[in-house]
């Protein structure tokens, strides 16, 4: 995964957190981050290893109230494009969602429900506010033995996601939460200039990032890539 700790996102690594105000004016995106309730509070810890900027790679990345959410061990860190306080967390993952467990593989918001899919393993649970569904192993959603995990997800519009398994992928039917097995596709073929071994792949500001150790491709809605490390 890239280290852009100074240099800011998207990126699965998030910039450090600013010690004084704005260095600059914010670049297009969310005009503010959502007000924190009292189950967002930031765990306190000196522990080095809960700050950002020490994790290489994260377990899932996601945008999720379009705030980018990035997991690792349990925990998670928010990024605002705004201003002033950047980077926020670690907050406790089960303080916000209960029925998660502590690694998380891949998640995402649907645009148009906001529902919230969380994967991992064979498992998936789906948020509408503070209500789950699941864990359901993926059979339910139509994919078989042969898919161990999922490894990203790319909201498209009409309520569509592509979800990704290592060289694979399917699109998948929010309302009906099914995959269509015709859908199957694979990922250079789709994504050629992409690397076939990427562990993370989210949408930000409607562009696709594929992330391979410290590094990211990123891809525009024209299927440009730009390789960023």
């Amino acid at each position: 995964q890239p280290t852009v700790c100074t240099t800011g996102p998207p990126t699965t690594r998030p910039p450090e957190r600013p010690t004084a105000g704005p260095t600059g004016p914010p670049s297009a995106g969310p005009t503010g981050p959502p007000t924190a309730g009292p189950s967002e509070a930031p765990t306190v810890s000196l522990d080095p290893a809960e700050d950002v900027c020490n994790v290489n790679i994260f377990d899932a990345v996601a945008e999720i109230g379009n705030l980018l959410h990035f997991f690792k061990d349990g925990k998670y860190w928010q990024f605002s494009e705004n201003p002033g306080r950047r980077v926020r967390g670690p907050f406790l993952i089960t303080n916000k969602w209960p029925a998660l467990p502590r690694k998380l593989d891949s998640a995402f918001e649907d645009p148009l429900t906001k529902k919230t899919f969380f994967f991992s393993g064979r498992q998936v649970w789906v948020y509408t506010g503070t209500s789950v569904l699941g864990p359901r192993r993926l059979d339910k959603l139509g994919l078989g033995p042969e898919v161990a995990q999922i490894t990203g997800a790319l909201p498209r519009s009409g309520g569509k996601v592509l979800l990704f398994s290592r060289q694979r992928f399917w699109r998948f039917d929010v309302k009906t939460q099914t995959v269509d097995a015709k859908s199957a596709g694979q990922v250079e073929q789709m994504f050629p200039g992409v690397p076939l071994n990427t562990h993370d792949i989210f949408q930000y500001q409607e562009k696709a990032y594929f992330c391979q150790d410290r590094f990211y491709w990123r891809v525009s809605s024209r299927n440009e890539v730009n390789q960023v490390d």
